[in-house]
């Protein structure tokens, strides 16, 4: 199966049992077009560097040497070689107005940045290295893009607290993902399609923009989201064929949560769980035979609870009987008929 069809096999479940997640514009492949303009229009502001008429950089007279000359840059910036990339390096930027994307026409092995700091618009890279680090990297003001990359093993981002949006797509060689650091997400935060075997955000409490989806990664095994407590207006976790078990323990608050077609998946516990206040969706995950919701006391619209074969009907009963708020609707069935 190509990615291309996955991404499709992954999506259209989502359109089958979350149509509204579509409608608005979650989980959408990412924009790779541009109108940005060449590494030519950055300027370089504050930080004393000046540039030469031959296209040389120079620490000049207001800058710090002993903080390497760092400078404050602006710009919108498509880079589409190494050179591209070597001459922005030589800006020294440790804080970039504006946006950064990394689109290889030729090979870009390593894309490192020792020293950049804060972005306040896009930091896309939509190529092919092997890896992407950023060891000085807190805050992104827009989207974070690491997408399409066929050569990518690894993405070193240790400092990065937040960011606008943040979208890790399509990269089969990328064995794990961790943000230790990364707290808030104003919009949204979408892993999909890549070969990670582990996603480990510890740090994140708080999506605020639409959702967070981590779909159809065929090698994801285990999901660490111990700090999550706010997920944003819709919550996925679908088709990934080899996790094993979700554990959300301080999540109490979900706008909705939606966990289908995860064919090895046994439990999911969200122990504070009090309310969804739109949907609950729990389908199609064939080994999953254990829902740990004791909290849950309210889903505002659809209890969707159906075609999980070993998930006994009796916890499905009994976790709808806990309900003090009825929901709008209910689906429950196909479910394993006996009880333990």
């Amino acid at each position: 199966m190509t990615e291309h069809s996955k991404v499709k096999r992954g999506v259209g479940f989502l359109v089958t049992l979350f149509p509204v997640l579509i409608a608005a514009g979650c989980f959408q492949p990412i924009d790779v077009g541009s109108d940005r303009q060449p590494i030519a229009n950055v300027n370089e502001l504050d930080g004393g560097w000046l540039r030469g008429p031959d296209g040389s950089v120079a620490c000049g007279p207001e800058c710090n040497p002993e903080d390497g000359g760092r400078a404050a840059c602006s710009g919108d910036l498509v880079i589409g070689t190494q050179q591209q990339w070597d001459d922005f390096l030589a800006l020294g930027c440790s804080h970039f107005s504006g946006s950064i994307d990394v689109r290889a026409d030729g090979p870009i092995p390593v894309v490192t940045n020792e020293v950049l700091q804060t972005v306040s618009g896009h930091l896309r890279i939509v190529s092919n290295p092997t890896s992407v680090s950023f060891p000085e990297l807190t805050t992104v003001g827009g989207t974070v893009d690491l997408a399409l990359s066929n050569n990518l093993t690894s993405v070193n981002l240790p400092l990065l607290t937040s960011a606008g949006s943040v979208n890790v797509l399509g990269n089969p060689l990328l064995t794990t993902l961790a943000l230790p650091s990364l707290a808030t997400v104003r919009g949204n935060l979408s892993i999909q399609s890549n070969g990670v075997t582990s996603v480990t955000l510890p740090s994140l409490h708080t999506i605020r923009g639409t959702g967070m989806g981590i779909v159809n990664n065929p090698n994801l095994v285990t999901i660490s989201l111990p700090a999550l407590q706010a997920p944003g207006l819709r919550f996925a976790v679908t088709d990934n064929p080899a996790l094993t078990s979700l554990n959300l323990p301080a999540l109490a608050v979900a706008e909705s949560l939606a966990v289908g077609r995860n064919d090895v998946l046994v439990t999911v516990e969200a122990p504070l769980l009090a309310t969804v206040i739109g949907s609950l969706t729990i389908a199609e995950n064939a080994t999953l035979s254990m829902l740990f919701l004791p909290s849950l006391v309210t889903v505002g619209q659809d209890f969707y609870v159906d075609s999980n074969p070993r998930l006994p009907q009796c916890a499905v009963d009994a976790l709808e009987a806990q309900l003090t708020t009825a929901p709008v609707t209910r689906t429950v069935s196909n479910n394993a008929a006996t009880c333990p």
